[in-house]
């Protein structure tokens, strides 16, 4: 039996491993693509080509940092219903098996935040680079802060799945479970405002809009001082 138990286990980990790698070398993938994508933006900006391609190319892009929601949210789903199955069947106390898979989901779930922290860290860096070469491109800001907020709460979240990891060998894991679930939610949260291209359109032209006014204030005052 427990030979039995440590093949399954092994295989567990080989699995684990095997799947770990996939997702490795689809970053690594998804990376490359992702730099040529810069370039060519840059390219564009710089030849000041703004029309509806380099809008598709900024909706392509901004759509893929939402994206690296879509496999952390089937993870942390696949942990959450495990452990609501354990909690309705009573199971407070975790036994080896459990642990051991719930090490696994979350060993993903790491793999998954460190691709999303990554990617806005690069993104924040993108951004701060094209600011420097075109800082009339205030859209440039609102990309940039949201993906440091995305990054921060992925970390954040990264930070509560150790802890409720630590709280599971001294048999308090269910305790800090919720600190895990508020910290995805906050992830969910930021994720849901990062701009999309319609958005920013409609804030640039909400300031053009407004520095119209300003500047219509300050040409009346001046005719009125001229006429005094």
């Amino acid at each position: 039996m427990i030979a039995q138990s440590g093949e399954v286990s092994a295989r567990m980990r080989e699995d684990l491993e095997n799947q770990l790698r996939m997702e490795r070398e689809h970053y690594e993938d998804y990376c490359s693509r992702w730099n040529s994508q810069m370039e060519n933006l840059i390219m564009m900006m710089k030849k000041k080509q703004w029309n509806r391609k380099m809008e598709d190319k900024w909706t392509d892009r901004l759509d893929g940092l939402r994206q690296f929601l879509i496999a952390i949210r089937h993870q942390f789903n696949n942990l959450r219903f495990e452990l609501d199955d354990m909690m309705k069947s009573g199971r407070f106390h975790l036994t080896a098996k459990d642990k051991s898979e719930i090490e696994m989901n979350v060993r993903i779930l790491h793999e998954k935040l460190a691709e999303m922290q990554g990617a806005m860290e690069n993104e924040v860096e993108d951004m701060k680079r094209m600011e420097e070469e075109h800082p009339e491109a205030s859209f440039l800001i609102d990309i940039e802060e949201s993906a440091k907020e995305v990054g921060e709460a992925a970390a954040e979240m990264t930070k509560n799945l150790q802890i409720f990891i630590e709280g599971m060998k001294e048999r308090s894991g269910v305790n800090t479970w919720n600190g895990c679930v508020k910290s995805f939610e906050n992830l969910e949260q930021k994720v849901a405002l990062i701009p999309t291209v319609k958005g920013l359109k409609e804030k640039r032209m909400q300031e053009d809009s407004e520095e119209n006014i300003d500047q219509s204030v300050v040409v009346s005052s001046l005719q009125i001082t001229e006429l005094e």
